[in-house]
């Protein structure tokens, strides 16, 4: 399965998984930097941008979040192409309007914060 069609999947379980496993790769990513992450990196934000723009559910919209604003943390790199190329925050906002949940409005936060610095 691809990373287009885990993105536009109705299957929640599906996406609860995928999302804990991008959860997973940020976390790596952070720890253990190595000459690919800026590439995985990459795709793996593509990804969780697509997934906060088409899904609604909001454990899904969590995880995915929670994965966006570990990666954004790797490196300056990272964090620009996510403002600059990839427009995660107009992708966060659109999450606050289709869950907004205490712990994704916070989320939404801190991420917008995590961007600007």
């Amino acid at each position: 399965m691809t990373s287009s069609s885990v993105s536009t999947s109705t299957n929640r379980n599906l996406l609860v998984a995928a999302t804990t496993v991008y959860v997973n790769y940020s976390v790596l990513l952070t720890t253990s930097p190595s000459s690919s992450t800026f590439e995985h990196a990459l795709a793996i934000l593509d990804t969780l941008r697509r997934i906060l723009i088409s899904q609604s559910d909001s454990e899904v919209i969590f995880r995915a979040l929670v994965a966006v604003g570990t990666i954004i943390q790797v490196d300056d790199e990272i964090k620009s192409a996510a403002r600059e190329i990839y427009d995660v925050e107009k992708a966060v906002d659109t999450t606050i309007t289709k869950a907004g949940e205490p712990r994704i409005k916070h989320l939404a936060v801190e991420i917008r914060e995590g961007l600007k610095k």
